[in-house]
């Protein structure tokens, strides 16, 4: 088994397990460094159970592909997944949404369900307007 296959096969039991997690894989051939993208950054930085594979696998990693490099980052990172090789999520993420709008005497109420699946959603934004001033403006990050 090559490091790819490694790490992809080790990913993805560490997903099973974490199913909030999303990870993303590229190589540098240049430097031979693997580069691994876990998001959200709130699991990457404080979960203990996450913590504890990614020292086991990094540790495995080095025993057996050394003197390949691992780097794992996650969103605002430096080093950052740009051409992700493959991506793995299990979560399905669902968002919802309620919009009433009242315009003089009529009013108006929008409601919808929608779901992206294996794919978390980093930003919604909804701007509430007046003649183009913004009034309130909302936002949603995942």
């Amino acid at each position: 088994m090559d490091a790819k296959d490694f790490l992809k096969y080790r990913f993805e039991d560490i997903v099973d397990q974490i199913r909030t997690i999303k990870v993303s894989y590229e190589y540098w051939q240049y430097s031979d460094t693997h580069i691994i993208e876990v998001v959200p950054l709130e699991e990457f930085e404080n979960n203990d159970l996450y913590q504890e594979l990614e020292k086991d696998l990094y540790l495995e990693f080095n025993k057996r592909f050394f003197p390949s490099t691992l780097l794992i980052s996650t969103e605002n990172s430096l080093n950052r997944v740009s051409n992700p090789e493959w991506a793995i999520c299990k979560e399905q993420f669902s968002y919802s949404y309620n919009i009433s709008l009242s315009l003089d005497e009529s009013s108006m109420d929008f409601n919808d369900n929608f779901k992206l699946p294996n794919s978390p959603l980093n930003h919604i934004e909804v701007v509430i307007s007046d003649k183009g001033h913004s009034i309130n403006s909302y936002a949603m990050a995942a």
